[in-house]
Order: structure tokens, then sequence, then C-alpha cells
């Protein structure tokens, strides 16, 4: 459920960084690699904690179109699945998922 959660949360992160994202007349002020990195930096801080991100632009984005985005939100979510921490993240995600019993105290149950 939780790494469910997490997904959700990176995907929104990435959308968050996908829209309004236009200077108005066309033109570009916005830095491809400074934007893909923003990107990165919200997904590892999103992905560990499963909470949703807020829907800020990073300016490094602004003006970037549409299609430029995604690509870069496609590129940096791909390059996250692969690293070493989303297996971390995922491993840390199904251990919290597993309910682990409570078995109180057993030292002091009554024997026979």
């Amino acid at each position: 459920m939780k790494t469910r959660t997490a997904a959700c949360a990176a995907l929104l992160a990435l959308a968050a960084l996908t829209t309004g994202c236009s200077d108005g007349d066309g033109g570009s002020i916005a830095d491809e690699p400074a934007c893909k990195k923003a990107m990165a930096e919200r997904l590892k801080e999103t992905m560990p904690t499963g909470k949703t991100p807020d829907a800020k632009v990073n300016p490094a984005c602004v003006g970037l179109d549409q299609q430029t985005l995604e690509r870069l939100a496609g590129e940096t979510l791909n390059e996250y699945l692969e690293s070493d921490q989303a297996k971390k993240d995922f491993e840390e995600a199904i251990e919290s998922a597993i309910p682990t019993p409570d078995f109180g105290d057993l030292d002091n149950l009554p024997t026979p």
C-alpha cells in the first residue's frame, strides 16, 4: 500500500512540474538540465515519504513546452526507478507494509 502511495506521489510530483510552465509568448526562459535536476530532487524527497508534493513549479522549468517537460519527467522517473535508491525505498516500503505480530511479553507466559 505504501509503495503504491509513494509511486503515485512521485507521479504527482512530476506532473506538478509539467503544468503551467510557459512564459506565454512561446519563448523559453528555462534550462533543461536545471529543470531535470529539480525534478530529480523533488522525486528523491517525495518517494521515501509517500506524501503528495506541493504543486509549485520550479523556476528552472518555466518556459519549457509540455512535450519537453513530459520527456524530462519520463527520463527522471526512469533514472530513479533504475537507481539503488529506488530499490532501497521499495524494500523499506514493503517492510513497513508487512504487519509484524506482537506477541507481547513471552517471558511471562504461564507454563503448564
